[in-house]
């Protein structure tokens, strides 16, 4: 590092000046002894001698100067950025904030001789430095020392492989010193609890961690931590393995009673996490107007206290209700009941959020659910909560917004006594999928009140889900209908499909020979046969249907497929027609059927496998 010269005052400046000057004209000056020059010569190189150490002069103020700015900031970077060996190839783990490095190397290793590659931070040195032979049979201590003087220690552990370091890394304790509390470890699931008292602020808080012997664990002891979600700690052993746990730091205490909601809400309202079992409790339907905002944070449960009691967001408002894993929010009603309280319900078309919720033992109107998406323009998004334990649906869908189901991931919805969804119109039913659980309810489908596609809707395509779709009325399609591998169709004993292609009406089956694509009756009820009136699907047109793996079976109607005019037109690629009471294909016209891995898939219809336009009967397609 560069010694700082010392500042000087202009009259010491002028001294030195003065002063080599003087020296320059001492030393140089010229004698008749050595020179025989005349005088005309003799004034040039005074002149030229002059110059010259003027020059010099003000070159050496210009570095004393430069070498003397007092505004410098000098870096304390003071890191170890790399540690590694080349022979063997071997790279060390670095603690920054325990100010450890860990190294492995291959079992046979000389340790007591070996000559580590070392990064440090930028103008940084380290002592002993890079490429130095060292002996690693025992810890080893590298100072690093900043641009600024200051120093950082490192201990760095070479472990043999086989023959090395303890791979025990248990954390064997830990606690708070303020406010004091201990930790409840378990060790197989690798999981600390730690209560502490409400009120208690856990942005903040500074752990006393203990570990197996020889072991580190980052973050380190004594560093504080934001304990508001749980906190990863992971320890390495002394062989270089790690573990890791996760920590939990809850609040407990009485800490006051729950807060009654009471009250209209009217303004912008936010319900944060009390600490308590139970947070808020409710005996009314809550209104929430005025266009106001309802947000209820991570960890608050609300307790109905009535079967009448609930929330409902009127036109205009908003709820964002988002929890996490750690902390879902919680709307429950007293005891284990089902339909202990009513519902939930969305009137507003703006974005109504649910993530990580939990809705226990609400929907006790058994002809709704425990959340509705009640107004015409209502929406909804919902990610990764549970329904349970409702007397009548757990997700009532009336909206006619075809936005009205925003998202719906992830869910579970189960114990409901009627089906787990009811939707309105089928529109509303493209967003469910097989990420949500659907079981373990009286009627295990989605229940689609509305299968009409008018000319002037939209298209619509349907996706596998953990249960079926129930079709429960008839419906003439005059878009696009797909339906996607893997779905089940349960239809009405009345209901059937009438594809139009006026408007561009078309059904496209997309199954699979592993995930065929079902047309059938529902389970669990009597053995009935579906599409009386007409058939099952009937086809009006050359709109470009085509189906594709798929089964139609239990059909009451003229065939399980109707060729319905001379304009119908149908591609049928491994179609199972099966159990139809009458026939599996029905032509009312003379229309066009191509076809392929169909006629060897006919089984069990009543009155033969097709019924041509001329009235004879034919065992396979021609």
């Amino acid at each position: 590092m560069t010694r700082p010269f010392p500042t000087l005052t202009l009259q010491q400046k002028k001294q030195r000046t003065s002063t080599a000057l003087s020296v320059t004209a001492k030393s140089q000056q010229p004698t008749a002894k050595h020179f025989k020059l005349n005088n005309k010569m003799l004034t040039s190189i005074f002149k030229l001698r002059n110059v010259v150490a003027i020059a010099i002069s003000l070159a050496a103020m210009i570095t004393f100067t430069r070498c003397t700015t007092d505004d410098e900031v000098l870096s304390s970077e003071k890191e170890i950025t790399s540690f590694k060996f080349n022979a063997p190839p071997a790279v060390g783990v670095i603690d920054q904030d325990a100010k450890t490095i860990a190294v492995v190397v291959p079992a046979g290793t000389n340790v007591t001789s070996m000559a580590p590659v070392i990064t440090v931070s930028a103008g940084a040195s380290v002592n002993p430095a890079s490429g130095t032979i060292q002996d690693f049979s025992g810890p080893v201590h590298y100072t690093v020392t900043a641009v600024d003087g200051s120093k950082a220690t490192y201990t760095v552990t070479v472990n043999v492989e086989g023959t090395g370091g303890s791979s025990a890394k248990q954390i064997t304790a830990f606690s708070f010193v303020n406010p004091p509390a201990t930790g409840i470890i378990n060790e197989t699931a690798k999981t600390i609890a730690v209560e502490v008292p409400f009120g208690t602020n856990v942005t903040a808080l500074v752990p006393t961690i203990s570990v197996s012997p020889g072991a580190t664990v980052s973050p380190a002891s004594g560093v504080a931590q934001n304990f508001s979600n749980p906190v990863l700690y992971t320890v390495t052993a002394a062989d270089n393995s790690t573990a890791t746990y996760t920590v939990t730091v809850n609040l407990t205490g009485s800490g006051g009673t729950p807060t009654p909601l009471t009250s209209t809400i009217t303004a912008n309202t936010t319900l944060p996490d009390l600490g308590l079992p139970i947070d808020y409790t409710c005996n009314i339907m809550l209104q929430v107007q005025n266009n106001a905002l309802l947000t209820i944070e991570p960890g608050v449960t609300i307790q109905f206290t009535a079967t009448g009691a609930g929330i409902r967001m009127n036109d205009g408002t908003q709820i964002v209700a988002i929890g996490t894993a750690a902390k879902p929010i919680k709307f429950i009603g007293v005891g284990s009941n089902k339909g202990s309280w009513q519902y939930i319900d969305i009137y507003s078309s703006t974005d109504n959020t649910f993530k990580y919720c939990d809705f226990i033992n609400g929907g006790s109107g058994t002809g709704w659910g425990v959340v509705n998406n009640y107004g015409g323009n209502a929406k909804v998004s919902m990610e990764n909560c549970n329904i349970s334990g409702s007397l009548g649906y757990g997700y009532y869908i009336s909206s006619t917004n075809v936005q009205a189901v925003m998202e719906f991931k992830n869910n579970t919805i189960t114990g409901c006594d009627k089906a787990p969804v009811y939707v309105n119109t089928i529109y509303n039913a493209q967003k469910f999928d097989a990420t949500s659980i659907m079981t373990g309810n009286v009627n295990d489908y989605v229940h689609i009140a509305n299968v009409e596609m008018s000319s002037s809707g939209s298209n619509v395509t349907l996706n596998k889900t953990s249960v079926a779709y129930y079709f429960a009325g008839s419906s003439k399609v005059y878009k696009l209908l797909t339906i996607n591998q893997g779905a089940k169709i349960y239809m009405n004993v009345n209901s059937y499909l009438d594809i139009y292609d006026s408007s561009g009406g078309a059904l496209v089956v997309n199954g699979t020979a592993t995930e065929p694509v079902t047309f059938s009756r529902a389970p669990g009820g009597a053995n009935y046969y579906w599409g009386a009136a007409f058939g099952g699907i009937v086809i009006e047109g050359n709109g470009g249907s085509s189906l594709t793996w798929c089964v139609i079976e239990h059909v009451a109607g003229n065939g399980g497929i109707n060729i319905w005019n001379s304009a119908s037109n149908v591609d049928l690629n491994n179609v199972t027609i099966r159990n139809n009471q009458k026939y599996g294909v029905y032509f009312g016209g003379n229309g066009t059927v191509t076809h392929s891995g169909v006629n060897d898939k006919f089984s069990n219809n009543a009155l033969g496998n097709v019924r041509l336009y001329d009235g004879t009967v034919s065992p396979t397609l021609p």
